[in-house]
Parts: C-alpha cells; sequence; structure tokens
C-alpha cells in the first residue's frame, strides 16, 4: 500500500488555525506577567499599618571654637592691697581782678612781687593765676590791703553750706542765733534774714562754713 498524503488544509482553515494559535500564546503572556494578587483585606486594621522607613542622614561632626572673650571686670577681682590709691592734685583757683583805670599799675607791682604768675584779660576782668599756693594767698592779701573788687571762683567742697533755719521766734536778733551757733563750735560766716511774699514771715538764712 501506498502511504497516504497528509491532506492540505484550505486557506480559510490555516487562518482560522492561525488566530487561534496566536490567542493561546497572548493568554500564556498575560498570564505569566499578571501581578501578583494583594494579600491586604478589603478592611485593613491598625496593626496592618506599616510605618515607612527612615534614613538616617550622617550629620558631620564639627568641633567648636572658642571664642576668646576679655574679661572687663577683672580688675575689679584682683587684691585690693595692689590697687594704688590715686589722690588728685589740689590745683590753685584763679583770682579774677575787675578792670579800672589804674589797674595796669597793679598788675605791675603783682608782676615785681609774684614774677610766675600769669595775667589773662577775660570779660572785663584780668584772671591772675599763681603758680604756687603762697603767692596766690599774698596775691589775695594784697588785694585786700588795696581795696580791689576781686573774687575767686571755689571748688563746690569748699564753699559754705547754705542752711535756713525754720519754727524760730520772729522777734529773735539774727545776732543771737549766729553767737549761738558759733559758741557750739560751728563756722558761720553771716547770717541773714528772709521775708516771704504772703505771710512775711521771716525764715533765717545762715551760710555755715563747710569747714
Amino acid at each position: 500500500m501506498s502511504p497516504q498524503r497528509p491532506k492540505r488544509e484550505s486557506a480559510g482553515q490555516q487562518e482560522v488555525h492561525q488566530r487561534s494559535s496566536v490567542h493561546q500564546r497572548s493568554k500564556i503572556w498575560s498570564d505569566q506577567h499578571k501581578p501578583a494578587k494583594s494579600t491586604k483585606s478589603k478592611n485593613p486594621t491598625d496593626s496592618d499599618y506599616v510605618f515607612p522607613k527612615k534614613t538616617v542622614k550622617n550629620i558631620p561632626i564639627t568641633e567648636k571654637k572658642e571664642i576668646k572673650t576679655n574679661n572687663s571686670f577683672e580688675a575689679l577681682n584682683s587684691d585690693k592691697t595692689d590697687v594704688e590709691e590715686v589722690t588728685t592734685a589740689y590745683k590753685i583757683k584763679p583770682i579774677f581782678m575787675r578792670i579800672f583805670d589804674s589797674y595796669n599799675l597793679v598788675l605791675q607791682d603783682l608782676h615785681r612781687s609774684y614774677p610766675t604768675a600769669t595775667n589773662t584779660h577775660t570779660k572785663g576782668y584780668i584772671k591772675i593765676e599763681a603758680q604756687i599756693e603762697i603767692d596766690h594767698d599774698g596775691i589775695i592779701k594784697y588785694l585786700k590791703d588795696k581795696n580791689i573788687e576781686f573774687f575767686v571762683i571755689e571748688s563746690p567742697l569748699s564753699r559754705p553750706l547754705k542752711l535756713v533755719i525754720k519754727g524760730l521766734p520772729v522777734d529773735i536778733d539774727p545776732e543771737d542765733i549766729k553767737n549761738d551757733l558759733i559758741s557750739k563750735g560751728i563756722k558761720i560766716v553771716k547770717a541773714t534774714q528772709l521775708k516771704r511774699f504772703i505771710s512775711k514771715a521771716p525764715p533765717y538764712l545762715h551760710d555755715r562754713d563747710s569747714t
């Protein structure tokens, strides 16, 4: 017997066969690449929540730089015995002599007696500055003997204190009050009686020597 030859498929059968094979291959590929089903329940609970991972950043460690500062109160912490007491030098106060007609002759006499003293014209006065205390006292004595008008600006510490005494009877003599204060060891320059503008009551004003 002669072998039977395979039957040839018609064109329509071949097309159907090709379509079916393509469909099978696409199904197999889709099954292989199909994502896995999620195992999570539709109603998740708190125990199902997973915190996201946090990465730790490596922060570089830098050395702290020490800032040097100066202590402005360091001198207060030092021993008091090391601190020297600085005494302020005594400054001789200038003498202001009022200018008059023959003031030039007075300056000539002062220059012969006290050649180191300096004279300066300022606002209607002659400013006389002595270099030593002895000359200062001598110039003042000379001006007083000649009855020449002058004044000396004293320091606040050496100026007399002005005191007001209240509550005294009106008919007391100011000289009696002055003598009574002097007898108690208080140096009084002068005592004056003032009157108020409203009640005309005379309060007493005393200039007390601070020394």
